[in-house]
């Protein structure tokens, strides 16, 4: 995959914006192995999820992640979003 210039400085222009709590759950996102919900994003990070869901919503609005689809959580049985790199 080639990165353009243009698009290697947008990235790191954006980088450069997001707070320290944004880039954490950004980067649990990133390096998961597939797509994660709030609930597990929150668990990873030792974390209330009332902390972690305006993080991903930040996040979504930057372009940073996007929705991978929606699912049952099985632990509370209660639909989801699941989400991922964009």
């Amino acid at each position: 995959m080639v990165v353009r210039t243009t698009s290697a400085a947008a990235y790191h222009d954006v980088k450069k914006k997001l707070g320290e709590k944004q880039k954490v759950v950004r980067d649990t996102i990133y390096k998961a192995k597939r797509p994660v919900c709030n609930q597990e994003i929150a668990q990873h990070l030792g974390q209330p999820i009332n902390t972690v869901t305006p993080r991903v919503n930040e996040l979504v609005k930057l372009g940073e992640v996007v929705e991978a689809f929606k699912a049952v959580y099985p632990v509370t049985n209660r639909k989801v979003i699941y989400w991922k790199r964009s």
